[in-house]
Formats: C-alpha cells, sequence, structure tokens
C-alpha cells in the first residue's frame, strides 16, 4: 500500500507535496499524474510538464481528458469511469495524447485508483510512458504488410490468369 493512496484529513486528494513524494516523482523518466474524481489533475512532475508542453500551473488548471484526442475520448473514459467506481482499480491503456503544439503523441499510461478509508475511490494516480516511436513502426509494419498481401494478390491473380490461358491452349492442343 502507497501511503499517498490515503487522502489527508481534510479529505482531499493527495497532491504528491511532502518534499520525499515530490522529490522522488520529479526525478522519474515517467510522467506521473494525480487525477481528482473529476479527472482535474491534483499534481504533476517536471516530466509531466515537458511531456505535454506546459508549465505545472497550466496543468493543475486542466482535466486529463483535455490532454488526449477528443475523438480517442471514449475508450480513456472508459477506464477512468471504471477506475473510480471500483470497478477497475488498476488499468494499463495506449491513447494518442495532444503536446500544446497540437503534436500527436502516443501514451502508455499504468493507473491505480486512489481510495479513501472506506475504499472508495477518489482519484487516481497515473504514471506515462511516450510510445510515440513504438507506435510509429507499428503503423509502418501494418501498411508494408497491406502493400505485401496486395502484391501477393495482384501477382496470384496473374498466376491464375496464365494458368487458365494455359489451359486453354492445352486443351486446344488435345483437340488437334
Amino acid at each position: 500500500a502507497y501511503e499517498m493512496a490515503k487522502p489527508d484529513p481534510s479529505g482531499d486528494i493527495p497532491s504528491l507535496s511532502s518534499s520525499v513524494s515530490a522529490g522522488f516523482a520529479d526525478n522519474v523518466p515517467e510522467t506521473v499524474e494525480v487525477v481528482s474524481a473529476d479527472y482535474s489533475y491534483t499534481y504533476v512532475n517536471d516530466r509531466a510538464c515537458a511531456y505535454f508542453g506546459r508549465t505545472r500551473e497550466e496543468l493543475l488548471t486542466m482535466r486529463s481528458p483535455d490532454t488526449i484526442y477528443p475523438e480517442d475520448l471514449p475508450h480513456p473514459l472508459a477506464f477512468l469511469h471504471g477506475g473510480m467506481s471500483g470497478e477497475i482499480p488498476t488499468f494499463e491503456i495506449e491513447v494518442r495524447s495532444v503536446h500544446s503544439s497540437g503534436r500527436p503523441m502516443w501514451t502508455h499510461f499504468s493507473g491505480r485508483a486512489i481510495v479513501d478509508e472506506s475504499d472508495n475511490a477518489i482519484g487516481y494516480l497515473s504514471l506515462g510512458w511516450d510510445v510515440t516511436e513504438r507506435k510509429q513502426e507499428e503503423e509502418r509494419q501494418e501498411q508494408l504488410k497491406t502493400q505485401l498481401e496486395q502484391m501477393v494478390a495482384a501477382r496470384t491473380a496473374q498466376l491464375e490468369e496464365a494458368n487458365r490461358q494455359l489451359s486453354a491452349v492445352n486443351e486446344d492442343m488435345e483437340t488437334i
């Protein structure tokens, strides 16, 4: 169990504000986000700020869905709703995130619900990794696979036509 997984006495979601927690979170290579039940960021580490191209102050005024491509929102929101309802206490998901410049980035998020003393989800903690290069390579491989399949289909059609013509010539030769 993580100490930060329990709210402070005021009932607020922990913000990782202690020097030990914040110092640790700011020195990891992953993005670290703590998000409340309404999906507002309550903590982001330095890596998250750099990754999204925004200041900490900007991100703390945003909600996590604001950093995801709108057309991709239904799938991650289902996970987030599941986490808040307690149905999905942990999650792994890959989404297209949006840099402040508008540039798309693929992000792998690993998250865990933050619960209160009654085990009710009051937010979540997530770590994120940039997987853009891997996703681009997967897309390139899929395009190459499609091209190869089209080439095989075209060559197969050519060979079938050549066999049909050869069979017709053979039939003609047999009648002579």
